[in-house]
Formats: structure tokens, sequence, C-alpha cells
């Protein structure tokens, strides 16, 4: 049905990953002046807003991972 919680780490782990490769690319593709800075703007903090709600899915498994169970 689910994932193991460790499961979902590792691929919380590779997606931000993933999207820390995108960010690097699009902004490659905006000092090429291949984007127009507003673009470049609105999918930036598109890409930055996802990247935080993977980092803070991930931090909370994480937490939920060490807390001891009673």
């Amino acid at each position: 049905m689910y994932a193991p919680m460790q499961i979902r780490i590792e691929l919380l782990q590779e997606a931000s990953g993933k999207v820390d490769s995108i960010r690097f690319f699009f902004q490659l593709l905006w000092e090429a002046q291949l984007v127009p800075n507003n673009q470049y703007i609105s999918l930036g903090s598109e890409i930055e807003n996802l990247g935080k709600m993977i980092g803070g899915w991930k931090k909370g498994l994480v937490s939920k991972q060490m807390k001891p169970s009673t």
C-alpha cells in the first residue's frame, strides 16, 4: 500500500536532488539569456517553493522516524 518510511525519505532525497539540478540548469538558461527575466522570476519562485515543500516533507518524515515510540 504505502512505501516504508525509509524508502519515502530516500525518494524525497532523490527528488530534492532533481529539483536542485532543475534550479541549476534553469539559472544557466537565464544567464545565457535564453529565458526572459519575468519568466525566470516566475518559474524560479515555483521551483523554490517545490524545493521547500520537498524539504519540509522530508524533514517531517525524518523527525517522525527519530521519535521514540511510546
